[in-house]
């Protein structure tokens, strides 16, 4: 009954959205550029349906049909300056809100009702080489693997920070951002912080980009501070017929609680594919270290959905560490993009096998605007946690 209903709202607001699309007005000229910055801006509209179901085998099974809307508008260029805000709201729908934390004693679906302030952003790009901003804003930096706005969720993660982008030309730029605070996707991750995000990267060759990266974090809460050091390189290359993948990153971890002690890991991630026409198969590994066992590395800021399996068993690395063996094909065929991903999870203090991982996805977009999907992950457990399930069906309309 659930699915039919969620299934009918998809096809309700695809109607809608496409009798609501208008071509957009003309640009109008004015002598004030304060008020044709107002006129030349644009409109921000992202709303997401998605009905979600969880089977963790330890609660009872979750099921949650949401709504997100996000509205703003973003100013066209006022004497170097660019104004945005937004707000975001997510609620359930026709009642299909059993889950965590909506409901207690069920699974865990990370999309809560609430209405925030998503963004809220000054900027200023009048100089030639540099990019700065203040406010309430999303930060994604190289795959997100380190600092990403967690898109997947229906509240995505923001920072209220400061940040400069310098751009020294030859392929050499510079960002560096102050994090006063992190809006998380529930309100229990959000974090009074001082994090100083440093990131240089260098794009001159042909055969990729070599980024290197130092992010200092610090709660102020707890005191802990977690520092890590790191270089990433990843490009691609063209032959006659197909395209070649490549990434290697190293980085190392210090951990400090304010509690007392002093830990330290590595991280390693080295990743091979080939793009031939429409597919493209790819093989990773990356492993986030372990300190004997007594703590682990762990990326607090990361968009964490896009690793280590959609079923969310390592959000949070678990002491002995995490080895991530992979694999994915992608393909766009019959005008759809299908993914299939596997992933065999390991200890690395120890080298237990903590489970392996499916996950499949399927989407179709419409124009620019308009895309439907449906994802599954299913989790096998061995030496961690229990078996998982999950599986998601959506619509969305951007403007």
């Amino acid at each position: 009954m659930a699915m039919t209903r969620a299934a009918a709202l998809l096809m309700g607001l695809s109607t809608a959205g496409a009798a609501c699309a208008q071509a957009p007005a003309p640009a109008t000229t004015t002598d004030d550029p304060f008020i044709r910055g107002l006129k030349e801006g644009k409109l921000l509209l992202d709303a997401r349906v998605r009905y979600e179901t969880v089977d963790d085998n330890i609660n009872d099974d979750a099921e949650g049909l949401t709504v997100r809307t996000r509205l703003g508008y973003e100013t066209a260029p006022i004497g170097g300056f660019r104004l945005l805000g937004e707000f975001t709201d997510t609620r359930s729908l026709f009642g299909i809100n059993d889950y965590a934390p909506e409901e207690p004693g069920y699974a865990i679906i990370a999309d809560p009702s609430s209405t925030a302030v998503n963004r809220a952003v000054i900027s200023y790009e009048g100089w030639k080489m540099a990019w700065l901003a203040i406010g309430r804003q999303r930060i994604i930096l190289d795959n997100a693997r380190w600092v990403g706005n967690v898109g997947w969720r229906q509240q995505e993660q923001t920072y209220d920070a400061g940040s400069v982008d310098l751009n020294f030309g030859g392929g050499w730029k510079l960002s560096y951002d102050y994090l006063d605070s992190v809006q998380g996707v529930v309100p229990a991750l959000d974090a009074d912080v001082s994090d100083h995000i440093v990131n240089l990267s260098y794009s001159g060759w042909q055969a990729g980009t070599l980024v290197g990266y130092g992010y200092f974090l610090k709660d102020d809460d707890s005191d802990d501070e977690r520092n890590t050091y790191g270089l990433r390189f990843s490009g691609s290359a063209q032959g006659s017929a197909l395209t070649w993948l490549y990434a290697a990153e190293y980085a190392h971890q210090t951990f400090d609680p304010g509690a007392g002690g002093s830990f330290a890991m590595d991280y390693y991630a080295l990743q091979g594919g080939v793009g031939f026409k429409a597919v493209t198969v790819q093989l990773g590994y990356e492993v986030l270290g372990s300190d004997g066992g007594d703590s682990a590395l762990q990326t607090p800021l990361a968009t964490k959905f896009a690793f280590n399996g959609w079923a969310d068993l390592f959000l949070t690395t678990p002491a002995d560490g995490l080895r991530d063996a992979y694999a994915n094909l992608t393909a766009n065929w019959l005008g759809l993009k299908w993914m299939a991903v596997y992933h065999d999870f390991r200890a690395d203090n120890g080298g237990d096998r903590y489970g392996d991982e499916w996950d499949l996805h399927l989407s179709k977009a419409f124009g620019k605007n308009y895309l439907v999907g449906m994802q599954y992950a299913r989790y096998q457990a061995d030496e961690f946690s229990k078996d998982r399930n999950k599986f998601w069906l959506w619509f969305e309309l951007k403007v």
